[in-house]
């Protein structure tokens, strides 16, 4: 929830880029080598993933992480990370929504 497989994102190009050292800001590359997993991510059985992520999430940002989750059905929430992440209700609701009976 409030996340994606391209985690380098949030240090090369979201709102905390503001936040990295200049050297890993020259060096992109290191940073997505090190914190990205989208490859690996597909490569597996994820077929009880349930994506939920912020439209205006300014940290996770909503563009480039839903590319991190071709092929899943990503739930959207109108909110920012910060408010999405306090709206316990709607989080509460997506869980409940994909949990089987049998857990």
């Amino acid at each position: 929830m409030l996340a994606g497989a391209a985690l380098g994102d949030i240090f090369i190009n979201s709102a905390y880029r503001k936040l990295t050292g200049q050297q890993a800001l020259d060096n992109p590359e290191v940073i997505t080598n090190l914190l990205d997993f989208e490859k690996e991510f597909k490569e597996i059985d994820s077929h009880n993933v349930f994506p939920l992520l912020a439209r205006y999430d300014q940290i996770i940002t909503y563009e480039r992480q839903k590319l991190s989750y071709d092929g899943h059905c990503v739930q959207v929430i109108e909110k920012g990370h910060i408010t999405a992440a306090a709206d316990f209700a709607a989080l509460r609701q997506h869980i409940h929504k994909h949990i089987s009976p049998e857990s």
